[in-house]
């Protein structure tokens, strides 16, 4: 059976594991860190991204699961960046994982720094100022770090919060919202639909001047729209049937925004025709 090393010196990662190996928390306890790294067959600090059953093939054989790995960090015994690790599964012996949770223990009190890998574009939520910690983001790696500080027989608990963000959205689509005679129209939305996936949208309150902007807009094609359900307007809505930019009712004949990262799309106008009528 291949060892498997979690280790922990001034860093808790994440996710601390080892090209196919097998692991079990029974095996050696309390053996000193320096020994058990030599004696281990792979050593790396990783990303877990999903847990596997395994079939079992014959009755005696014990239930396990296969562990999915990012290697961020080979420190023994591994040459490739990714890795499934066999441990068990519903036994005492078991290796405590779970997709995004995390549990280190420590063997004194200190000051430690925590590192989270997620895999992905990602903003982090802090609640409180002293959980900002520092944070470096790229396409497919987020990395999360903040300082804990861990007396005697305290156990520090932290939920992070990651959501998925688009480092590519950085456009701006602004404009007017006009009748056919030229005059703003105040009230109501403006509506940024992606011409991709109609599910995919935005919408701007219009200001006093009948004029809008949205951004952070991700690169894409999209139709600016008035009304986009084509359903009578109530009191917060532009009392005017479906219009899409330039000016005609049908996502088949409008233009679309056409967006590139960092654009500034500026002064668009879009003219709605009569008002809404009764009975259409």
């Amino acid at each position: 059976m291949k060892r498997l090393l979690l280790i922990l010196s001034s860093f808790a990662w994440l996710s601390l594991i080892p090209e196919e190996a097998r692991g079990c928390t029974c095996n050696e306890y309390d053996v000193p860190v320096c020994a058990a790294y030599w004696r281990a067959d792979a050593v790396f600090a990783g990303q877990l991204l999903g847990i596997t059953p395994v079939e079992k093939k014959s009755d005696n054989q014990m239930p396990t699961v296969m562990l999915h790995f990012i290697v961020e960090q080979p420190f023994r015994g591994l040459a490739g960046d990714r890795v499934d690790v066999e441990t068990l599964h519903g036994t005492s012996c078991d290796m405590k994982f779970e997709k995004g949770d995390f549990s280190v223990s420590l063997r004194t009190p200190g000051n430690y720094t925590v590192r989270a890998f997620i895999p992905f574009a990602a903003a982090v939520m802090a609640y409180r100022e002293d959980e900002q910690g520092k944070i470096q983001t790229s396409d497919a790696l987020t990395t999360f770090e903040y300082e804990v500080q861990i007396a005697k027989n305290q156990c520090h608990y932290r939920q992070i919060d990651a959501f998925k963000i688009d480092l590519h959205a950085t456009a701006e689509v602004s404009g007017n919202i006009l009748t056919a005679s030229g005059r703003a129209v105040s009230t109501g939305y403006v509506y940024l639909v992606n011409a991709a996936d109609s599910d995919d949208s935005d919408f701007k309150k219009l200001d006093g001047g009948g004029s809008f902007k949205f951004e952070g807009v991700a690169v894409g094609e999209y139709y600016l729209v008035v009304n986009p359900r084509n359903e009578a307007p109530d009191e917060n809505d532009a009392p005017y049937p479906r219009t899409y930019y330039p000016n005609v009712p049908e996502a088949s004949a409008a233009t679309k925004i056409v967006v590139t990262e960092g654009a500034k799309l500026e002064n668009l106008t879009l003219r709605v025709g009569p008002r809404w009528k009764s009975g259409l």
